[in-house]
């Protein structure tokens, strides 16, 4: 996803990108620690060493990405370099803004390395639209309080909903997620 593209999604999209990121890096940096642990169990005499290539096509009509051993190696450190620094703006909590060129720089530097790690591209942009959160809260409803209310959502949408209501009066109505044709 380019500079442009990131800027656009504004700050709930941000933060979207930046779970998504985070989380599937997080995964990623698991899987590489469990296949060097089993690499190592396996080798009597330590890790392998030998070179070995991949080669990698999206259905897309990506460019073919090839990866060795070593870029694993470089992009491993590069994601664990970038979700450090996510983790600064996450235990300080700083705003993440669309304009913020090191948070952007960052999500950029991260979403190359994963698909570098995982040697296949990462649609980041499908990934942020098909994330979901709802969050609300009110001491009274009277009326129809809704939180989300789509068309048709994507497959593999996740939604996340949150709501604190302290009283719904008579007639009133609270919906977290509503999607689909409703004639």
């Amino acid at each position: 996803m380019d500079p442009l593209s990131l800027t656009s999604l504004g700050a709930v999209g941000l933060g979207y990108a930046v779970k998504f990121l985070f989380d599937r890096g997080n995964a990623a940096l698991d899987r590489r620690a469990q296949r060097r642990s089993a690499d190592a169990s396996m080798s009597t005499s330590g890790p392998v060493t030998e070179l070995t290539r991949n080669t990698v096509q999206d259905p897309g009509q990506r460019d073919v990405v090839e990866t060795d051993d070593r870029d694993k190696a470089a992009a491993e450190a590069e994601v664990a370099g970038a979700m450090r620094v996510l983790e600064v703006y996450r235990e300080k909590q700083l705003a993440l803004k669309p304009e913020d060129a090191v948070l952007l720089d960052t999500i950029q530097r991260l979403h190359a390395a994963i698909e570098r790690l995982e040697g296949a591209p990462v649609d980041l942009d499908q990934a942020v639209r098909s994330l979901i959160e709802v969050n609300q809260a009110a001491d009274h409803v009277r009326g129809t309080m809704t939180g989300a209310d789509l068309g048709e959502p994507t497959p593999g949408t996740e939604a996340h909903i949150v709501q604190k209501i302290g009283t719904l009066h008579e007639g009133g109505s609270v919906t977290g997620f509503r999607s689909g044709d409703r004639r």
